[in-house]
């Protein structure tokens, strides 16, 4: 019976073998793991009802009741038309930009059968409808800064964007935000849409105020010494007026925006009192700038005189967040930040954005919601 030895091959023999198989197996190993680039999933939140996972060149849309649809393309951009709850996705796909629409009330993936011009700017994909016709129309920036509007048509041969008109569209819609990465540090994966920076034709002191130098109002009510608030009375400045050190504890919100004179004409109106005669106003700037004549710009300071008593008080014009005296460009920037959850706005800058309050003295403990409700009306408002 021959020794089992002579079947097998020798040590010289085996151990190369050993090596070569394991080199084979770690080579196919590396080869079929995915890359991690490749797979990563990007996720973004739509309201708190919709999410949206983009994988491998495909986006999933899911709803908080188990609504689930698929795009083909990667997620560029994202907002739901309010008025109608019409989701609608800019993608990304091999051969070009094209849109994707979701219709809760007819639950299936529509994409657009021809696409988009490929210089779109992702950062502005806006939704809104004619409160006529319930047309659905789109409103989009291409790289190079032009403004265009789509009309979203279906026919037998698919759905359409057909560049139109969109003048009577109002323009009503929530914008999806992407959530950070884990992978990624907190300064790269913010929002789709970043911030916009004031236009340069906007006034110098518009360019060079932003809604969030405004003054805080928990800053103010935690610390005395407030940077945006004046270190001195300005009394200092108006030997006449009454001594008084205390830093302005109320807020008074405009009902529109309003100069010096027709602020003290209008509140002494309201007052109705038989000694308004007797009353007088001085406006100065959160720096402590006097003001005699011109605009009131939001955080501005009055300080109204009555028999001897003083009463200081912040103003809020309603649209102006960034100090221009109204709703501006700039303003609605800030506000569409806002909205869409790159830039939160505090203090008096929240206040001026609440388009709905009315007029009168505001708590300063308030803390309004913000929707893109007011982002319409602030626009309307500032004729953009």
């Amino acid at each position: 019976m021959p020794k089992l030895s002579h079947c097998l091959p020798s040590k010289r023999l085996f151990r190369p073998a050993v090596l070569l198989l394991a080199l084979i197996i770690s080579t196919a190993a590396v080869l079929c793991i995915p890359s991690r680039a490749g797979t990563a999933t990007q996720t973004w939140c739509l309201g708190s009802t919709w999410t949206l996972s983009v994988t491998e060149g495909c986006t999933t849309l899911q709803g908080s009741g188990g609504q689930t649809a698929v795009f083909d393309g990667s997620l560029l951009a994202a907002c739901r038309e309010d008025t109608l709850g019409t989701l609608c996705l800019l993608l990304q796909r091999s051969d070009g930009l094209y849109g994707g629409f979701y219709d809760p009330a007819d639950p299936k993936a529509v994409p657009t059968s021809t696409p988009l011009p490929k210089e779109l700017d992702p950062s502005v994909w806006e939704a809104g409808i004619d409160p006529a016709t319930f047309d659905l129309y789109l409103h989009v920036r291409t790289a190079q800064g032009t403004e265009c509007f789509y009309l979203v048509q279906g026919d037998e041969t698919g759905t359409h964007c057909a560049a139109a008109d969109a003048s009577t569209a109002i323009w009503n819609s929530t914008t999806a935000v992407p959530e950070p990465s884990a992978e990624t540090s907190q300064e790269s994966s913010g929002s789709s849409i970043e911030p916009d920076t004031p236009p340069a034709s906007a006034s110098p002191s518009s360019a060079a105020e932003s809604a969030s130098s405004l003054p805080s109002l928990a800053s103010e009510a935690e610390s005395s010494d407030a940077a945006s608030l004046p270190q001195a009375d300005s009394s200092a400045n108006n030997p006449s007026a009454p001594e008084s050190t205390a830093e302005p504890t109320e807020i008074y919100r405009c009902s529109d925006p309003v100069t010096v004179a027709e602020f003290e004409q209008l509140f002494l109106t309201t007052r109705s009192r038989t000694s308004s005669r007797q009353e007088q106003f001085q406006f100065t700037t959160a720096k402590g700038v006097p003001i005699s004549t011109g605009s009131l710009t939001t955080g501005d300071i009055v300080q109204e005189i009555h028999d001897g008593t003083i009463r200081r008080f912040q103003l809020v014009i309603p649209g102006d967040l960034c100090g221009s005296g109204r709703p501006d460009k700039a303003s609605y920037q800030a506000l569409r930040n806002c909205v869409a959850g790159s830039e939160p706005l505090t203090g008096l800058a929240a206040l001026a954005a609440d388009m709905t309050a009315p007029a009168g003295y505001v708590s300063a403990d308030t803390v309004p919601v913000l929707t893109t409700a007011d982002l319409l009306l602030l626009k309307r408002a500032g004729g953009l």
